[in-house]
């Protein structure tokens, strides 16, 4: 046995990886120390150092304040003052509730997204129509006030005045450029050798007519925790690849899927599509936005597009492009390295099921392709192009985080993966690996200069940008 099979041998077990976190949001993502929400994902918040923020009206309003000051502060003096001036209209409806005011406002902040100069205007406009999501929910006042209830629902005032009400500024800029979507999109991917996936909620014992379950992660398991979250696979011979979808349940009832994201790969190709419950709707300026949907657990809901026959309602998983600047966030800033999946290896899925054997008999799932994948996502959006360097990865994690090893590459880390540093890296060191000494790691100095990588601005010329 050689020098280097006996070190993977004996160190195999040290490998770097990370829980399904299936997302689960822009042209720069280095958020500023002061910004009080760093980025989202799976309809949670997470602050600079990646801990999940447990909203509140109070946080809310300070959030909502910050950015507002913020995307006016890059704005020429003649354009502020035209928004100040439509944003007057917003105090007409006279409301009794500290919420019913966060809507308002909300409503404000996002039509200010398109007329910013500020270069995170797009990251930011995905934080505030994911706030204006969490709103339709009762938020406490303050973190000892209680937890989010099901339901939020504006007064009549309110309401009538955001039907009819628009903020509208001359000469908006455009925040990105036109991709594809709907029809288009699924054309595109599967043009590529991406597998399209069945209607969401249409099951298959076998997984490949339907969706197969493969159980749920267990709450402490997941690093994104607060609801059950079903594993769901769809596998293709032509083209040949594989989907996974998660959907996370309203509450443990699960008789409604609040969240249902889903991936699929090409396993020739290294292509990968990304959809998730969200529909594009117009953002009262001329643009789209993605705007989530619950559905009832068994209903149908089709990929890209409407299908009366499946969905009389006429709901659809949007995908591509229907998701800029959405409510979902961005997946791949959580989404990234040499698989688009995140599995955590010793994560019980019921029965003894492992994650980390999902590609292993009998499932034998092609959770790899042939490269490092390579995403169909919004042109602001991380784009997966790098590896880190072999070099800069610990010793303890390239024996499983290499090139055909089966922890697969890690991405380039920096600045602008907030995500993947936060959410998925960081507790994975803190709280999962190495499997058989969980956390074990985190002191270990060649591991820390590795996660403060993550504080640095991405230099490609560092980076492994090969296949």
């Amino acid at each position: 046995m050689t020098a280097k099979r006996q070190a993977r041998a004996r160190l195999l077990a040290l490998c770097l990886a990370s829980p399904v976190i299936l997302l689960d949001i822009p042209e720069s993502f280095a958020a500023d120390a002061s910004e009080p929400i760093a980025y989202i994902g799976h309809g949670a918040f997470f602050d600079n150092s990646g801990n999940q923020i447990k909203l509140t009206q109070e946080f809310i309003e300070k959030a909502q304040a910050y950015y507002r000051q913020r995307l006016l502060s890059s704005m020429p003096a003649d354009k502020a003052t035209a928004f100040s001036d439509a944003e007057k209209g917003v105090s007409q409806p006279s409301t009794s509730s500290r919420q019913n005011n966060l809507v308002l406002q909300n409503r404000s902040l996002r039509s200010l997204t398109r007329h910013s100069t500020d270069p995170d205007a797009g990251r930011i406009a995905s934080i505030l129509n994911a706030l204006d999501y969490a709103l339709k929910s009762q938020i406490p006042e303050r973190a000892d006030t209680g937890v989010p209830t099901r339901k939020f629902i504006p007064e009549p005032q309110v309401r009538e005045f955001l039907e009819k009400q628009t903020f509208q500024l001359q000469q908006a800029l455009p925040l990105a450029n036109t991709t594809k979507g709907g029809q288009q999109y699924i054309d595109e991917c599967r043009s590529n050798g991406v597998p399209i996936p069945p209607p969401v909620g249409k099951l298959d014992p076998a997984g490949t007519a339907g969706w197969r379950s493969l159980g749920f992660i267990p709450k402490e398991a997941q690093f994104i925790v607060g609801s059950p979250a079903e594993v769901r696979v769809f596998t293709s011979a032509t083209p040949a690849g594989m989907c996974i979808a998660l959907p996370r349940y309203a509450d443990d009832s699960k008789q409604s899927v609040a969240l249902d994201g889903v991936i699929c790969l090409g396993q020739l190709t290294s292509k990968v599509c990304f959809w998730d419950n969200q529909m594009p709707a117009s953002d009262g300026q001329g643009g789209t936005q993605g705007v989530t949907f619950e559905f009832a657990t068994g209903e149908q809901i089709p990929i890209g597009v409407p299908d009366l026959k499946i969905d009389p309602k006429g709901r659809f998983q949007g995908g591509g492009f229907d998701l800029n600047n959405g409510q979902g966030g961005v997946c791949t800033n959580c989404h990234a390295g040499e698989n688009p999946y995140i599995i955590h290896p010793k994560v019980d899925l019921g029965g003894g099921l492992l994650m980390g054997k999902l590609n292993k008999p009998p499932l034998n799932l092609p959770t790899f392709s042939t490269d490092r994948y390579d995403p169909f996502v919004p042109p602001s959006w991380p784009q997966n192009a790098t590896s880190e360097a072999a070099a800069k990865v610990p010793s303890a994690c390239g024996v499983c985080h290499e090139k055909d090893g089966p922890g697969g590459r890690f991405p380039q880390l920096s600045t602008a993966l907030q995500g993947y540093c936060g959410t998925i890296l960081r507790q994975a060191i803190e709280k999962t690996m190495p499997p058989g000494n969980p956390g074990s790691l985190q002191n270990d100095p060649e591991v820390k200069n590795f996660l403060a990588l993550c504080l640095a601005s991405p230099d490609v010329s560092m980076a492994d940008s090969t296949p």
